[in-house]
C-alpha cells in the first residue's frame, strides 16, 4: 500500500510539473507581428479593419463580380492560396480571417454558427458588398447557409465545400489524430493544457487527417499556420470552438429555410458519409451537389481545379 501511495504521489508530482511547465512554454512564445502582405500572393496587401470592435485582417484583389472566401477552423485566408490568383482575374475577390484565427481578434461570443454568420454579415455591410457569391470550406461553407436562412438578399450564390453539420462531432470523425485531439480538448483541464502546448507534430497529424493527399498541403502553408498558432487568440478560439462543436451539428435543422441558390462540393474522403451527404443536401430547397473522388475534407487543398471549374464556368 505504501509503495502504491508513493507511485501515486510521484505520478501526481510529474503531472503537476508538466502542467506548470505548459504555462512557461506558453508565456515564452514569440507572438508574431501582423503581416502587411500575403507572401504567397505577389504584389498583395494585407488590410485590416475593425468589425464589431475586432481588428480583422482581410484581402481584396481583382475586379468584377463580388466573391467572398470563408476559411475554416484553425486556418486563415491563406487556406485559399491555390485559387485566389485565378479567381482575382475574374472577380473582386474578398477574404477575411474569422475571429480568433489568422490575424483577427478573438471574441468567445462569436465562435458559433450564429456568431460567425453575424460577423460576416457585418463585414459585408461595412464594405457595402452586393450580389456576392460566398464560397466557404467546412465551417466556412456552413456559415453562408446560416446567413441565408436568416435572410440575406445580398448573397447571390453559395458554394459550400464539404460543409460541416451533416453529422455530429466532425473533427472526431476526421482521423485517429483528429479524434484524439477532439477528445483531449473537450476534456476540462486537459484541453487547456493541450492548446497551451500547441505541438507542431500533433498539429501536422490532425491537418493530414483532413486531406486525401498529404502532398496537397504546401509546406509554407503549414509554416504559416504554426506561426499564427503562436498567437494567444488562436488557443482561445480552438478551445471555444471544439467545446461548442455540437452547435454546428444543429445547423442541419435550419437548412429548409435557406433561400439562396447553393452548390455543395463534397469530398468523397471527407467527413460525411454518403447517406449524411444526401440527407444534408435534400434539406436545402434550392441546392445541387457533387461528390468529388480523390478529395478529402479540405477540397480547396486537395482539388483546387474542381473549385475553379465551378467558379469560372460562367
Amino acid at each position: 500500500m505504501r509503495k502504491l501511495s508513493k507511485v501515486i504521489v510521484s505520478l501526481g508530482a510529474l503531472v503537476g510539473s508538466v502542467w506548470i511547465a505548459s504555462f512557461g512554454i506558453d508565456a515564452m512564445r514569440t507572438i508574431p507581428s501582423k503581416p502587411t502582405d500575403f507572401a504567397w500572393l505577389q504584389g498583395s496587401e494585407a488590410k485590416y479593419v475593425r468589425i464589431n470592435g475586432l481588428e480583422t485582417r482581410y484581402l481584396r484583389e481583382g475586379s468584377g463580380p463580388n466573391l467572398l472566401l470563408l476559411h475554416t477552423f484553425s486556418t486563415e485566408i491563406g487556406h485559399f492560396r491555390k485559387i485566389v490568383p485565378q479567381l482575382s482575374e475574374h472577380y473582386t475577390d474578398w477574404a477575411l480571417d474569422l475571429p480568433g484565427f489568422g490575424y483577427s481578434d478573438f471574441s468567445a461570443d462569436l465562435v458559433t454558427p450564429e456568431g460567425y454568420a453575424g460577423f460576416v454579415s457585418k463585414f459585408i455591410s461595412h464594405f457595402e458588398i452586393e450580389n456576392v457569391t460566398l464560397v466557404g470550406e467546412s465551417i466556412g461553407g456552413t456559415v453562408p447557409l446560416v446567413m441565408s436562412a436568416a435572410g440575406h438578399p445580398e448573397i447571390s450564390r453559395i458554394v459550400a465545400l464539404d460543409p460541416i453539420g451533416a453529422g455530429p462531432k466532425p473533427l472526431a470523425r476526421s482521423s485517429k489524430a483528429g479524434a484524439l485531439f477532439h477528445r483531449a480538448v473537450s476534456t476540462p483541464i486537459l484541453g487547456e493544457f493541450v492548446v497551451r502546448i500547441r505541438s507542431a507534430r500533433a498539429s501536422k497529424a490532425v491537418l493530414y487527417g483532413v486531406v486525401a493527399d498529404t502532398d496537397s498541403i504546401p509546406a509554407d502553408y503549414f509554416t504559416d499556420l504554426m506561426t499564427i498558432a503562436q498567437r494567444p487568440e488562436f488557443a482561445k478560439a480552438q478551445l471555444t470552438f471544439i467545446r461548442n462543436a455540437e452547435e454546428w451539428a444543429g445547423v442541419a435543422g435550419r437548412l429548409t429555410e435557406v433561400k439562396t441558390e447553393t452548390l455543395i462540393l463534397w469530398g468523397a474522403q471527407g467527413w460525411a458519409t454518403a447517406e449524411q451527404r444526401a440527407a444534408f443536401t435534400a434539406r436545402l430547397p434550392n441546392a445541387d451537389s457533387h461528390t468529388l473522388e480523390g478529395c478529402g475534407h479540405f477540397i480547396a487543398m486537395d482539388c483546387p481545379e474542381a473549385v475553379l471549374a465551378v467558379l469560372l464556368e460562367q
